[in-house]
């Protein structure tokens, strides 16, 4: 019998936000450089 996975999404979306905001607060030159790259498949949608 296989045991499922208790990772829920809702804990990758939470991490998602706190580690941009930390890079953000942290590391604003960092966080700079990363909001070039293409995020979630949702997100590419939402964003211009």
């Amino acid at each position: 019998m296989k045991k499922g996975n208790k990772f829920d999404i809702r804990h990758k979306e939470t991490l998602t936000l706190f580690l941009r905001e930390y890079f953000e607060l942290f590391f604003p030159d960092l966080a700079h450089e990363l909001q070039k790259f293409p995020r979630g498949r949702k997100e590419r949608f939402l964003c211009p």
